[in-house]
């Protein structure tokens, strides 16, 4: 489309992309490198009709998709500092705060769109927030409470986590399960050493 050959036309660098759950959209963070400007842009999965929906500070951003309709985005610093997690409506482009103080690499949306997994920079405890229309709310608090979990996956019915606790090296330790509703930890796997690797 003119609207995407207008994009490259400036010299614009696209980060990310993702792919909305219907797969009608894609969603991406690009810098116009002309202008030295990033921005969040939006397309229709043929690349038409594109444009942008909202500018952001730098071009390190993630983007998860919530529903067909809402985009949460946030940033990665270069340094280890915490972030805001955002949340942009792509057909109205309005946008909120979701959450604030947050450790950048542990945000994860459950598949249904209705959960949110993320750790708190300053208290280091990973809790589970409800995403409803207006507003977010605790669900659980002080999850994996004195466990290293580097990185947790949701189960696709959206009601179990996995997380992977990790060692003082960086390996793989152990695999934990736990429902949503519950702070009941269930180990499910034990690592040694020649099992793992050091976890990125």
């Amino acid at each position: 489309s003119s609207a995407a050959s207008d994009v490259y036309k400036r010299q614009c660098w696209v980060c990310l992309a993702e792919w909305s759950p219907n797969g009608s959209k894609i969603a991406y963070v690009y810098q116009d490198l002309d202008k030295g400007l990033s921005y969040i842009g939006l397309t229709n999965n043929d690349w038409s009709n594109a444009g942008m929906i909202i500018s952001v500070v730098n071009g390190n951003y993630q983007l998860q998709w919530r529903n067909n309709n809402e985009l949460i985005y946030y940033g990665l610093p270069s340094d280890p500092s915490s972030t805001d997690i955002d949340l942009v409506n792509v057909s109205t482009k309005k946008g909120k705060t979701l959450l604030r103080n947050i450790v950048p690499s542990s945000v994860k949306v459950s598949l249904n769109g209705k959960l949110l997994s993320a750790q708190d920079y300053s208290t280091r405890e990973r809790n589970i927030y409800n995403l409803g229309s207006n507003s977010v709310s605790l669900m659980g608090k002080g999850l994996w409470k004195n466990i290293k979990i580097t990185d947790v996956i949701w189960f696709n019915d959206s009601t179990h986590l996995l997380g992977t606790e990790i060692d003082d090296k960086g390996y793989a330790k152990q695999l934990w399960y736990l429902p949503v509703d519950s702070t009941e930890k269930i180990k499910v796997i034990t690592f040694n050493s020649a099992q793992t690797h050091p976890t990125p």
